[in-house]
Formats: C-alpha cells, sequence, structure tokens
C-alpha cells in the first residue's frame, strides 16, 4: 500500500469524481430506457456534489460533504460476479450498467483504502463517507440492473 498525502488523495479524488460524472453524462447517449437515463441523471448530479467538495478542500475550505444518500435496501451484491467490458458507443445498456456498477466499487474500494491509511480522523470519516455514498450509488445501479435484466431470467 503506497502512502499518499493528503492533498494527493484530495487531487486523486477530485480526478475520479470528475471521470464518474463525466462517464454518466457520456452514458446518457446510448441509453434509451427512461428508468435508467434518470438514474444516470441523479448519479451525475451527485458525482458533482462529490467533486465540489474535492474543490473546496483543496483550497482549505473546510471538509463539509453533503448528505445525499436517496432511500432504499441494499441490492444483492450482483455486482462482484459480473464482468465489465469497455463502453463503445454501440454498447447496450446492461454493459454500460455493469461498468458503472465496476467504477462505483472501484470508488468504495479506494476511499476504504485511503481511510485507514490517513492520520487525521477528520479526513478518514469523510473518506468512509464518501465511501457509503458510492456504495448507496452501486446498489441503486445493482437494483436497476436487476429489474431490468435478470428479472425474467
Amino acid at each position: 500500500m503506497v502512502e499518499m498525502t493528503r492533498r494527493e488523495i484530495l487531487e486523486f479524488g477530485l480526478a475520479m469524481e470528475k471521470k464518474a460524472k463525466a462517464f454518466y453524462l457520456a452514458a446518457l447517449d446510448v441509453v434509451k430506457h427512461p428508468g435508467a437515463r434518470q438514474m444516470l441523471k441523479e448519479l451525475a448530479a451527485e458525482e458533482l456534489l462529490h467533486i465540489r467538495f474535492f474543490e473546496r478542500a483543496l483550497k482549505g475550505e473546510g471538509l463539509l460533504l453533503e448528505d445525499h444518500l436517496p432511500p432504499g435496501s441494499p441490492s444483492a451484491g450482483i455486482g462482484e460476479h459480473l464482468v465489465a467490458a469497455e463502453i463503445r458507443d454501440h454498447s447496450d445498456p446492461a454493459s454500460i450498467l455493469v461498468k458503472a456498477i465496476g467504477r462505483e466499487m472501484d470508488a468504495i474500494e479506494r476511499y476504504q483504502e485511503w481511510a485507514s491509511q490517513v492520520p487525521d480522523e477528520e479526513l478518514a470519516g469523510l473518506l468512509r463517507k464518501l465511501a457509503a455514498q458510492e456504495l448507496a450509488h452501486k446498489d441503486r445501479l445493482e437494483r436497476l440492473y436487476e429489474e431490468e435484466f435478470l428479472a425474467d431470467n
């Protein structure tokens, strides 16, 4: 495990969240299902909140992270069993959801790892909160995948 400074964590987190937001916005060009489109828009907006958190933290404006966890129960955890392919212009909605689930799983793992590394308890707590928010994203995506692509199987 590579030790990272507080600033490096904040900069890397900002870059991750910008990529996540861009991914969700790009997926809107492919996904046509109204419910999935709405969820992608909501997730992009939530990633924007994370971007603003990291930007404020990098400017020294504090470590305030808005709560935006949507209501809902955890999914069945199917993401651990799905294999994501690279997203292309012709990717189907199922592939996009699988890729999104994988991206959220990576973010959860990263934030949890960083939280266990930093001696700054305030930052560690906020990284755990970010991991929980990404877990909520993953659960929403998994529930949509289950409803749309596994319900009849």
